[in-house]
């Protein structure tokens, strides 16, 4: 587990990486959130590079078992491999926070 406020995609890329696993984030379980339209009103253009590589948001994402805990939005699965993939988006944003 760790907070996405360097970014979503990020912030999966280094669970990933330490956990020597593939991430598949599914774009229609995050268009589904309620607060989705919300964002793809203020500017359509750029929801995706804001959902996937904005920062300073400060909630967390994890991995888990099969039994999701309570007040958890699943937006993807742990697959084998050592990708970052979201499905549903052909061009995956290069941002992110980086310190140094």
């Amino acid at each position: 587990m760790c907070d996405v406020s360097d970014g979503l995609l990020s912030e999966l890329a280094h669970i990933a990486q330490a956990s020597s696993v593939g991430i598949e984030i599914d774009s229609k379980l995050i268009s589904a959130n309620p607060d989705f339209k919300e964002l793809l009103d203020l500017d359509s253009s750029q929801v995706w590079r804001w959902i996937l590589g904005g920062g300073e948001d400060h909630v967390f994402v994890a991995t888990t078992s099969a039994k999701v805990p309570d007040g958890a939005i699943v937006i993807g699965k742990v697959v084998s491999g050592t990708e970052v993939k979201v499905l549903g988006i052909s061009e995956l944003p290069d941002v992110g926070f980086r310190h140094f």
